[in-house]
This record gives C-alpha cells, structure tokens and sequence, in this order.
C-alpha cells in the first residue's frame, strides 16, 4: 500500500448499510427495513472483523516460517563458517611450508640422494654377500647329500 492510497476503516459497503439506514429512519421511521438493514450492517462489521483475524493468522504462520527459515539460514551460515576456517588455517600452514626457499628445498633434495645412494650401495652390496653365503651353503649340502640321495631313490651308489 502506498501513502496515496488510503485504506478506510470502515469498508464501503458498511458504510453503505449505514447511509441507507439513517435515511431510511429519517424517511419512513423505524420499521422491518431498520432491523435487516442493522443486520445487514451487523453482518458487513462481522465479516470485515473475520478479514482481519485471518489477515492476522496469516501474518503470524508468516512469521514463523519466517523465522523457522532464518533460523536455518543461520545454522547453514554457520557450518559455512566452520568450513572456511578450516580451509583458512589449511592454507596458512601450506603457505609456510611453500615460503622453504628454493635454495633449502635444492639442498634438502641432494641430501637425500646422497643418503639414498649410500643406502642403495650398501644395499647392493649386502645383497650380494647374502647370496653368495647362501649359494656356497646350497653348494655344499648338495656335495654332501647327494649320495644318499641317490641310494634312496635307488639310482646307484
């Protein structure tokens, strides 16, 4: 509703009921009409009053689902906010770990190769020891074993 437009407090066909009423008594006096008319107006006052309190139960259902809405906006405004905190305090600690300068990160990579390379030869050559010890074993089982062997499966002697 505008300022220009102004809603009148009584509704027009009240007001209707009233001025047919008043002239009717000044015209003819108090008669059948008066008591439909004052019914009539009665009524009219009745409807308008219903109007209102729907207006007004409308209103409130409103602003409760209003409310019940906001209310979820909040929690989800709050989880939202949780959220990007989080990812807030992630991105500073990667950002420290990104400020290692390109000299550190250089250095720390070489040293690590040279650690990896140490342990590789002294892998490589453990490796070696191990199965040049467990051949020699095999070895020298298969020398002793291998007449028995052969009598019990009865190969010769």
């Amino acid at each position: 509703m505008t300022k220009k437009e102004k809603k009148p407090i009584i509704q027009p066909s009240t007001t209707k009921y009233i001025i047919r009423g008043l002239l009717g008594t000044f015209s003819l006096g108090f008669g059948p009409d008066l008591f439909k008319l004052s019914y009539d107006i009665i009524k009219d006052l009745k409807r308008s009053r219903t109007s209102s309190d729907e207006k007004i139960e409308k209103a409130y259902i409103s602003l409760q689902e209003t409310s019940k809405l906001i209310g979820e906006l909040e929690e989800s405004l709050n989880e939202r906010t949780e959220k990007l905190n989080f990812l807030r305090k992630e991105y500073k600690r990667y950002s420290k770990l990104a400020e290692v300068g390109e000299d550190k990160a250089k250095a720390l990579i070489q040293q690590l190769e040279l650690s990896l390379g140490k342990t590789r030869n002294r892998g490589y050559w453990m490796g070696l020891l191990i199965s040049l010890i467990a051949g020699i074993i095999v070895f020298i089982f298969g020398i002793l074993l291998s007449p028995i062997i052969r009598t019990w499966l009865g190969m010769g002697g």
